[in-house]
């Protein structure tokens, strides 16, 4: 045969490949027909450079005569090779992957048995059934994609394989259902061919084998176990092997969720399901994915008791004689678009059947014909199979599967298995920087949190995103218990931010625990005791005025509310921004230094380092922290230093604020420090500029807040227009719902 031969024969054999595979997406009307020729530019291969030669020998060690191309000086260390398996095309037996010694090429058998030899990793597929695809891209291939040929119903496909491979579009290779030529398909230079086909001798591979030199991976699935064993033989290919071992942990816990149920059943009790496809009298046989479906959906195929031993194809058909005889409790159609259940039980003609001679039927007497809906999310010859399995089962026993919410399973499969979100097609998971500098994927949108501190609360509840809370620490229900999180009353606690209960966080199942990013344990210790339980671990502080920003933004992208995240973070930055372009006049000299103590005597904060944030508060309000070059979160300091350092301010802070109805806590802090010897002299007690100050507004995620009330007291001939209360006013009302009230700077 020469070479024009050749591949006008490879352009009917695909054809004719594209009819057969109709079974798996029967989306075959007469106008997608119409659309489904090969268009074929054939050139004359001797034209050719002989880079585009034949680069693998094929290989049939049953009757066939060997034949074998030598592949070109240039290209013969890449001498590829497809034979039958063993003597044995038996599917129990295959080999789903043996790479080479030199690690060079692996070895696998394809879905008919038949031993393909290619490059290890393979990472030049070519994909002319959509189905295959699937499960390529389910086991993290979609970088090894270099060709795709027809995709039926692509209005409706392209959005969803778009979202899991961003260049789904510059990998097609034709258009629609058309299948491409051999041309584009060798122009993009692949390893492998993945080719609907049932037989070992089908002439459209060997033809394409011959014409391309490139061997072709025949895809046929007949049984649940076939699926499977080609999702492994996939990842194995792709040297993806853990994704493929996790395709088949979601499906099968996701099949699960029925046979749990079904398979305690009385097989006496079951109904009898006949399949219907397309060609309505075309059912599943015995030897067929649709047959594991129905048997695990707590169904009977109705070929059961049909003695004709065509009942063993994949596909046999019947007539209306031997479909009244075997009459069935249920008729389960696949999805086709010009007949529905209604036609059935109606008795009326659709798409040229009589459905009048049915009405005999108990599935039609009973009113129980359903459909397969959706051609797409329960395609069953893809990863997606639970999801039909789930579909049949509720629809043969709607009470006892009337918890699982097909619409809530489909999201949460696809999320699961693709990473994107159904219908929307919207990502799943995001990766995000904490502030550990880590890089963490997270589930998107994050829907349910535990909080190891007693900061990220507030921000979610300015977020609008504080019922996404399932756990809590310690600090923060002593705030619940106060009143300040009445939301919260009801959430359980899971220890300490230093002590967390692992196995209580576990048996709560969040999508992300949020937590400090430098104290321990550190967010990697955390981590590691919950990752077996699939928790992503974030740290987020809040507390720093430098980080904050940037902190907001990355919980805004955690749960889907960046827009409010961005209006929430332009209500505190607007008055950053200002305190920024005011104290930018300040003269260096008429800068204040600030010694700010805490709640224990001569405790005070490091500013070398981002510390606890307070040296930064002070900063953005244009002072001078006391101690610039000490990097500690807190130390003690001699009273002796604070008074050579001579501070022009001093703030005291103290736990106390929002609760507070008078002065009184506030004036016997002030006179304390003024009563203090050692500091008699210092330029803060002279000029009175000692200050209580409450850390609800200078510590924690109140830092936010600090550098208003402290610029106000450093600067007030600058701030006359400024009052920092009625900023925290607005924020607890606007933000937190609560009423403002308390006591938070003193003198005012």
């Amino acid at each position: 045969m020469n070479n024009k031969s050749k591949i006008v024969l490879v352009a009917i054999l695909l054809l004719v490949s594209i009819m057969l595979s109709g079974c798996l997406d029967n989306s075959a009307t007469d106008e997608s027909q119409e659309t489904e020729q090969i268009q074929e530019t054939v050139t004359n291969e001797k034209d050719k450079d002989t880079t585009d030669n034949t680069r693998m020998s094929v290989t049939d060690n049953s009757e066939e005569e060997e034949k074998t191309t030598a592949a070109p000086e240039s290209e013969a260390e890449t001498v590829y090779s497809v034979s039958r398996s063993s003597g044995s095309s038996s599917k129990s037996s295959r080999n789903t992957g043996t790479v080479s010694d030199d690690g060079d090429t692996i070895t696998v058998t394809d879905d008919i048995g038949r031993e393909i030899t290619v490059p290890y990793p393979c990472e030049r597929n070519v994909f002319l059934v959509e189905n295959a695809m699937n499960s390529m891209y389910a086991v993290g291939g979609a970088d090894t994609i270099v060709g795709i040929g027809a995709v039926w119903y692509e209005d409706v496909k392209a959005p969803f394989f778009r979202a899991i491979d961003d260049d789904f579009d510059s990998k097609r290779l034709s258009e629609g259902s058309t299948q491409p030529t051999t041309e584009s398909i060798a122009a993009v230079d692949p390893d492998l061919i993945y080719l609907w086909a049932s037989d070992w001798e089908s002439e459209s591979i060997s033809s394409m084998e011959e014409t391309l030199g490139v061997p072709v991976y025949a895809v046929y699935i007949d049984s649940l176990d076939d699926l499977q064993t080609q999702m492994t033989t996939f990842s194995k290919l792709i040297g993806k092997e853990d994704e493929g071992e996790r395709v088949l942990d979601i499906m099968d816990e996701e099949m699960k969720k029925v046979t749990d149920v079904t398979d305690t059943m009385d097989e006496d009790d079951k109904p009898t399901v006949y399949w219907m496809w397309s060609d309505v009298y075309g059912t599943a046989g015995k030897i067929s994915t649709a047959n594991d479906l129905i048997e695990k959906a707590g169904g009977v195929n109705v070929l059961d008791n049909w003695t004709n031993e065509t009942k063993n194809l994949e596909h046999p058909t019947l007539n209306i004689e031997t479909l009244l005889e075997l009459n069935p409790d249920v008729i389960y159609m696949w999805y086709d678009p010009d007949i529905d259940p209604e036609d059935i039980i109606n008795g009326d003609t659709a798409d040229g059947f009589d459905f009048s001679t049915w009405s005999e039927l108990s599935a039609v007497k009973n009113g129980k014909v359903y459909e397969i809906s959706d051609s797409f999310i329960y395609d069953f010859h893809s990863p997606r199979l639970p999801l039909a399995m789930i579909h049949i089962a509720k629809d043969l026993y709607p009470d006892e599967f009337a918890d699982l919410d097909m619409v809530e399973e489909t999201d949460d499969y696809f999320a699961d298995l693709y990473d994107v979100h159904y219908p929307s097609f919207e990502p799943a998971s995001i990766t995000i920087t904490d502030s550990a500098d880590r890089t963490v994927e997270v589930p998107y949108p994050v829907e349910s949190i535990v909080v190891l501190w007693d900061n990220p609360p507030e921000e979610l509840r300015s977020l609008g995103a504080i019922d996404r809370v399932v756990g809590i620490d310690t600090a923060t229900y002593a705030k619940v218990e106060k009143g300040f999180f009445p939301e919260l009353e009801d959430v359980p606690v899971v220890g300490s931010w230093d002590e967390p209960d692992y196995e209580q966080i576990a048996e709560l199942d969040p999508d992300v625990v949020i937590m400090l990013s430098s104290y321990a344990p550190l967010p990697d210790e955390v981590q590691e005791k919950l990752d077996p339980f699939g928790i992503a671990v974030v740290g987020l502080d809040f507390y720093l005025v430098d980080e904050w920003e940037r902190e907001v933004t990355t919980l805004g992208q955690m749960l889907d509310t960046e827009e409010e995240a961005a209006q929430y973070i332009a209500f505190f930055t607007d008055y950053w921004d200002m305190l920024d372009e005011r104290s930018a006049t300040i003269d260096d000299e008429d800068r204040k230094s600030v010694y700010f103590e805490g709640a224990n005597k001569y405790t005070t904060y490091g500013g070398a380092d981002w510390g606890c944030g307070i040296p930064g508060m002070i900063r953005r309000a244009g002072g001078i922290d006391l101690f610039p070059e000490r990097e500690e979160y807190s130390f003690e300091v001699d009273a002796e230093e604070v008074a050579v350092r001579n501070p022009d301010f001093i703030f005291k802070g103290s736990n106390e604020g929002y609760y507070l109805e008078n002065t009184t806590l506030c004036e016997d802090t002030v006179q304390e420090i003024m009563s203090r010897g050692e500091l008699s002299g210092t330029t803060a007690v002279q000029n009175d500029d000692v200050y209580f100050i409450s850390f609800d507004v200078a510590g924690g995620a109140r830092k936010k807040f600090g550098p208003m009330y402290l610029a106000k007291e450093l600067y007030p001939d600058l701030y006359t227009d400024m009052d920092p209360d009625d900023i925290l006013k607005e924020y607890l009302e606007t933000y937190q719902d609560l009423d403002y009230q308390g006591v938070y700077i003193y003198p005012e």
